[in-house]
């Protein structure tokens, strides 16, 4: 059986290009119908090993109006190339685009050399295939995002997680609360305040593929919480 392909398109830009203009570059892809990209995978942002605490002014401070690559994902090659010329037409020689070819199992089982546990003051979140976790005396979260974003590497993540908990010790779980995981991913914000006791929890993600993760990894925590497949503007109408 031939492998499944990913193809991937990298963007680079200038050295001198303005934070105002990678912004804006970033909304026209908006309207070039790119819904999600990856800031930064060239230049391994996400990919801190010994990030095992949370310190919220170095990661708010890392991320502070700076200006990473990009890389776009798509099964359709066709596609890729269409936002490719998009981008070209439109930004002409001012950034550098790069197609690249990936066989899917190569790209998707790659990532796990860098999952690593994570420890927060209240969890300890780990991948399937970490078996040293007997004797953590902290709410075990087992993550596998399959092909959903969340492992709990990100910084955005880790700051939601600490959010999270200082909200915990001020506001003890009741019937009242109720909480939502807009943007689920993998789930792992909606198993976290299930962890701590919090019930009428809902999770809401576009993609398919993030909804199965979430059921999945509710499964495998032994929690539970609504898991459905939406946006937010869906919630104001």
């Amino acid at each position: 059986m031939k492998p499944v392909e990913t193809y991937e398109l990298k963007v680079k830009f200038p050295e001198n290009i303005s934070y105002s203009s990678y912004e804006h570059f970033k909304d026209k892809l908006l309207s070039f119908g790119v819904s999600s990209y990856v800031e930064g995978v060239q230049d391994n942002i996400d990919k801190d090993q010994s990030l095992t605490t949370l310190d919220n002014s170095e990661i708010v401070h890392d991320f502070d109006k700076k200006i990473f690559p990009l890389s776009i994902y798509s099964y359709d090659q066709s596609e890729i190339d269409r936002i490719d010329f998009e981008i070209r037409k439109n930004f002409k020689d001012l950034i550098t685009t790069e197609k690249v070819t990936l066989t899917t199992e190569s790209w998707t089982e790659g990532w796990k050399d860098y999952f690593k546990p994570i420890e927060t003051s209240s969890f300890y979140i780990y991948p399937p295939w970490e078996s040293k976790v007997k004797g953590i005396k902290k709410h075990l979260i087992v993550m596998d995002p399959g092909f959903a974003f969340g492992t709990g590497q990100h910084s955005t993540t880790q700051l939601c997680l600490s959010h999270i908990e200082q909200y915990f010790e001020l506001n003890k779980p009741s019937d009242q609360h109720r909480a939502l995981d807009l943007g689920c991913g993998s789930g792992i914000l909606a198993i976290s305040l299930a962890k701590l006791g919090y019930n009428n929890i809902e999770a809401l993600d576009i993609d398919a593929d993030a909804v199965l993760a979430a059921e999945k990894n509710a499964k495998e925590n032994h929690v539970s919480y609504l898991v459905e497949k939406g946006s937010s503007s869906e919630l104001l109408e």
